[in-house]
């Protein structure tokens, strides 16, 4: 837990002191897990994605694939919420055997509440289909849910113990056959990243510096916050990852840095985060978004409304503009508050524009 900050400043920061920035590497082991299964998601990283598999076994790769497939319902990401809880700069190796020995059923309620928003009377079966022996009780707790996320929870909380068990052993494979020859590549730019943080901290109210670090998301200042865990990932880059729980106020606010790694498997780097911004806008929908936030903020529910498509796809398109840093998501007691990330916007329309003003080689010479 960070000190709190002393003076003027700190007299108008609700959340004063209650931030950490924790350093490991155990994030990176999750999330780059899942990178191996979404290529097009993390496009800077598809050239790291294909020499690593190239090192995982086919049976590695068939058990990942249940528990890290998917960005944004990959089930064994679910397993960020035991990181905090590990010392700083905590090993792949005290992860695993931290989920060895977690509770399968709080671990199952972690993995099926990925990616940290889903509905609370969803929860609410789940938990029920858990702590009963009834046959139709997991048939009750997903139905309704899609097939794949439907198949993967009914694994999952039929046998919770089997599913932690199978997350270890998958994870202690994938470490040892490639993620553990990533770690010295990973130590300089989270130790400058956590440095940075605490910085930032230091500086900036805690609503203003999570906004800031994370690319656009935030937590109201009315939300019931008793700890909050910021921590820096390479492979999450440009993302975010989010996970609260208001009933035990703790928040955990993952968020991606910039770093260098990447480009040594890619032949031809280019800058990655206007060619992200453009990739995103592409979409009709997400242009719908802009335009619909340019006119003031919106609750999530005001927005699915006015865009006419399912929640889950409103968010999949505002977790594409937060990443972008065109969207601010704020957290607040009742949900969530959604506007234009002002200074996001001018940044990408600076760098487009620099595009086309950017002197050739052939500037100068008369025509």
């Amino acid at each position: 837990m960070r000190r709190a900050r002393q003076g003027r400043s700190a007299t108008h920061d609700p959340f004063d002191g209650l931030a950490r920035v924790h350093n490991s590497v155990c994030y990176d082991l999750l999330i780059s897990f899942r990178v191996l299964y979404s290529p097009r998601t993390y496009p800077s990283l598809r050239g790291w994605a294909a020499a690593a598999k190239e090192s995982l076994s086919a049976q590695v790769a068939q058990a990942g694939r249940f528990y890290f497939q998917g960005h944004d319902t990959s089930m064994g990401i679910g397993a960020l919420w035991l990181v905090p809880e590990l010392p700083d700069d905590a090993g792949p190796e005290q992860l695993i055997e931290g989920i060895r020995a977690s509770d399968p059923r709080v671990l199952a309620m972690h993995m099926l509440d990925s990616p940290g928003d889903t509905p609370a009377d969803r929860l609410e079966l789940f938990r029920r289909a858990l702590d009963s022996d009834r046959p139709n009780a997991v048939t009750t707790a997903v139905r309704g849910l899609p097939t794949v996320r439907k198949q993967r929870a009914r694994r999952i909380l039929e046998d919770p113990a089997r599913a932690r068990h199978e997350l270890a052993e998958v994870l202690t494979r994938y470490n040892e056959s490639v993620f553990a020859q990533q770690i010295d590549q990973l130590t300089q730019p989270l130790t400058e990243a956590v440095k940075r943080a605490e910085d930032t901290l230091d500086v900036l109210p805690t609503s203003k510096a999570v906004e800031h670090l994370s690319g656009g998301f935030t937590i109201s200042t009315d939300w019931p916050l008793r700890r909050l865990t910021l921590a820096p990932s390479v492979f999450l880059h440009p993302f975010a990852s989010v996970r609260m729980d208001e009933s035990t106020g703790e928040a955990l606010v993952v968020y991606g840095i910039e770093s260098t790694m990447a480009q040594r498997f890619d032949a031809a780097p280019v800058d990655a985060s206007l060619v992200y911004a453009l990739k995103v806008m592409s979409v009709p929908a997400r242009l719908q978004i802009l335009r619909l936030l340019s006119r003031g903020p919106l609750t999530g529910p005001e927005l699915v409304r006015l865009v006419g498509l399912s929640q889950p796809t409103v968010h999949h398109h505002v977790a594409a503009l937060r990443a972008a840093e065109l969207v601010r998501q704020e957290r607040v007691r009742n949900g969530t508050l959604l506007s234009l990330r002002d200074e996001g916007v001018e940044h990408t329309l600076e760098a487009l524009a620099a595009v086309f003003r950017s002197p050739g080689p052939d500037s100068g010479k008369g025509r």
